[in-house]
Parts: structure tokens; sequence; C-alpha cells
């Protein structure tokens, strides 16, 4: 069953035959290494990557490093409520919203909860980020920093689920535009508020998402979703019948990539301000190799849930364009680390290029933990999507805050690759069982 049969629309994308970017991708699709959804992710990937780079390079550039390390905690912090409010219903919009009927009033009542859930959690987080440090407590501007704080917390989760409805409906096209418009928004938004300080981060993210999210609804998501309109809806009957599978992914997903945002705020409480901004412009550059696998993990997912039970060859390819793709970079990433962290300043090339050679060996090996989630999704194996990367996660803290004694912020990158390596020995078994049977195929 195609796409327009099952309620979305689908564009003619027959005029961009001539582009040469698009002629390029017909070739690397014409290999049989990727479909043409994860390239566009991995396009994504790349692009968000450079782009995050360009990002906290103005911000290391008009801010302090105290001020840094105080906005990659609140950042951290905004991106952790952001996977605690989903609660799984990006994974299960891309799952089932093909085959829903009235698939307006399931993105938007997805929308609605986690809308409602991030304004509680943001307050109650900005609360207890105030009492655990000092830098951010001590800030004179502490109720426009919560105000802006929650404000943006809202909008970020409305907006997160929003952009998967792009996956389920294949149109990665839109996907991209809508992150890439936001990532360019944000570094002109970031120089023009520096005179408020991390306000003027927190005020430009806002905006940025406001701005992106006001195109998103009125003239990009209609395109896919016949009628689309955005307002409050709460089916909770479907809900309630999606939630087994909701719930699971929420594990999963928060589990997966709450390294990612709960470790820098930890070195920020255990280590201070500095260090948590070489930490987290470390871990921002070691995120160009964890994206890659992650792009198209998703990828998959969403081209195997439109074709039924036909995943082999789909997930074949996602092996082959996963090492293909994050071998060299992760290789060409360690060998530069100190000159690219110098980049931002002498410091960040002292104090950084250790941390992210052993982030960027730990993204690697994650691949295998990737791939047996990906599947286990695709199977509704619910324990298996959870209990890999919950594992990782409580590795990583455990781990992280005991070599913290003595490595300091290293201590929770060595954590983070003790985690990732552990669990990614657990599943190899299952992981070469698939790719075997993959190979059976045709």
């Amino acid at each position: 069953m195609n796409l327009r049969s099952r309620g979305f629309i689908v564009p003619n994308r027959n005029r961009s035959s001539k582009n040469m970017l698009g002629t390029f991708a017909r070739r690397l699709l014409r290999t049989g290494s990727v479909s043409s959804g994860s390239l566009i992710l991995i396009s994504m990937s790349v692009a968000s990557s450079i782009l995050g780079f360009v990002y906290w390079f103005a911000v290391s550039q008009f801010y302090l490093v105290s001020k840094v390390g105080e906005a990659a905690a609140l950042l951290s912090a905004f991106g952790l409520i952001g996977l605690l409010t989903k609660l799984g219903f990006d994974i299960t919009i891309v799952r089932y919203l093909p085959t829903e009927q009235d698939k307006t009033r399931l993105v938007n009542s997805c929308i609605t909860v986690t809308a409602v859930i991030a304004g509680f959690v943001s307050i109650v987080s900005i609360a207890l980020l105030t009492l655990s440090s000092r830098d951010i407590g001590k800030d004179p501007q502490l109720l426009t920093l919560s105000s802006l704080f929650v404000l943006t917390s809202i909008a970020g989760a409305g907006s997160s689920i929003q952009s998967t409805t792009f996956i389920a409906a294949k149109d990665y096209g839109g996907y991209f535009k809508q992150g890439i418009s936001f990532m360019v928004l944000r570094i002109p938004f970031v120089a023009a508020f520096a005179w408020l300080g991390v306000q003027g981060i927190l005020l430009g993210l806002l905006l940025s998402i406001l701005v992106v999210q006001f195109f998103v609804t009125t003239a990009m998501l209609p395109k896919n979703i016949a009628g689309y309109t955005l307002r409050p809806a709460l089916d909770l009957r479907r809900i309630r019948e999606l939630v087994s599978f909701s719930i699971s992914n929420y594990v999963a997903s928060t589990a997966s990539a709450g390294p990612a945002f709960l470790l820098p705020i930890l070195v920020v409480l255990t280590n201070g301000t500095d260090a948590g901004a070489y930490f987290y412009v470390a871990w921002m550059l070691a995120n160009v190799v964890l994206m890659i696998p992650s792009a198209i993990s998703t990828a998959l997912l969403a081209e195997i849930s439109q074709k039924g039970q036909c995943w082999e060859k789909p997930f074949r390819e996602t092996l082959t364009a996963m090492v293909a793709m994050v071998v060299p970079v992760a290789a060409a990433l360690f060998i530069v680390a100190p000159v690219l962290l110098s980049l931002f300043g002498k410091q960040y090339g002292d104090n950084g290029a250790d941390l992210l050679r052993i982030l960027i060996i730990a993204a690697v090996a994650s691949i295998p933990v990737t791939l047996f989630v990906s599947k286990a999704r695709y199977d509704r194996t619910n324990r298996k999507i959870a209990v890999p990367y919950f594992g990782i996660l409580i590795t990583s803290v455990l781990l992280g805050i005991i070599m913290s004694e003595w490595y300091g912020a290293a201590g929770y990158a060595l954590g983070w690759l003790t985690g990732n390596g552990l669990f990614a020995v657990l599943v190899t078994p299952e992981v070469v069982r698939i790719i075997r049977r993959c190979m059976r195929v045709a």
C-alpha cells in the first residue's frame, strides 16, 4: 500500500530531476548501500553537526568559558526534558501514523500531552538546577532565566513531535528543512542577544523554534496530512491503545539519549562550569559520529514499517551504510581532535582533546546496540528495546561519578565508553544472527 492511499499527500518530486544534488543522491542510491530516507537523514546529521560547530564556536567567542558551561548545563537540561516528556510518542508516530485513520488528531494529541508535561517538568527541573548549581543559583536574572527555560521547553516538545511526522510520511525533505532552518536561525540570534548573557542563548532558541514551528504548521505539514491544523486535542482512547509501545520506546529513547544530556549536567555539578564547557563542546563534536547510526536506524524503522515483513534487505543496507560512513568520520575526527577544539580557544584544545577521543571510540562502540534495538522496535519486543540503553545509562552515570574523582570530566567519558562497550559485547551474538539471516535473503 502506498503513502497516498494511507492518507498522506505525496508531492510531485520530478521537478528536482535536473538538480545536481539530486543526481548525486540517485547515484548513491543505485549502489544499494543506503535508502533515500537514510541519505537525507544522514545529510541532516552532517549539516546539523556543521551548524552545531558554528553555533558553539559563536557562543565561545561571545561568552566566557564559565558562561558556556552554564549554558551547556541549561541546554542539557532542556534536552533531557524533551526526552522525558515525549513519552515515546516520536517513535510511535513513525511506527503507526502511516496506518492511522485520523492523523491530525493523533499528532495533536501527542503534542498536547507532551507540551503539558514539558511545562510541569521544566518548572521542577529549573528549581532543582538552581538549588544544585551555585553558578546558576546566583544569577541576578534568575526569574527571567526560569521563564525562558520553561517556555523553550514547551515549544521544543511540540516541535519535536511535529518533526517525526515528516519521517512517518517519508517526507525526509520536510524533516531536513525544519531542522536546518532552526539551526541556521539560532546562530544570528545567539550573537544578537549576547548582551543578555545566558538568557540571550535561551531567548534565541525560543524565537528560532517559534519561527520555524509557524511555517511548519501553516505551510509544510498540511502538504503531507490533508487538512492539518495545530490545535489542542486529547484522544485518550487511542493513546491508551498505543501506550505499551510508546512507554517501552520512551524508556529506550530516554536512556539512549540520556547520557548526552545528563552527563554534561553532572560534569558542571561535580567539576564546575569550565569543565562543563570543555566536556560539552567535545560531546558536540563526537555527536557527529553518534548521529549517523541513529539517523540511519530511524530511516530503517520508517522503511520496514511501510513494507511489512520485508525487512532483511533494508537492514542489510543499513549495516553497510553505518560501517561505510561511521569508520572514516570517526578516524578523521580522532586525528584532528586537538586542532578542531583549538578553534574554539586554546583552552578547549588543551582540556578537551582526550575527552573527544574517548567519546569518539564510545560512539563507534554503540553501533551493535543501535542495530539490535532497531530490529527489536520492528518486532515490538519491548524488553529488548529498553534494557540495553537503560543499562548503558546506569553504567555511564555510576562509573562516571566514581571515575571523575580521579580523572575529572574524562571520568564521565570513560564511564560512557565502558557502558557502550559492555552492552555491545552482550548484543553482538544476536546481531550476528540477524546479519546472517539478512545475507541469506537475495
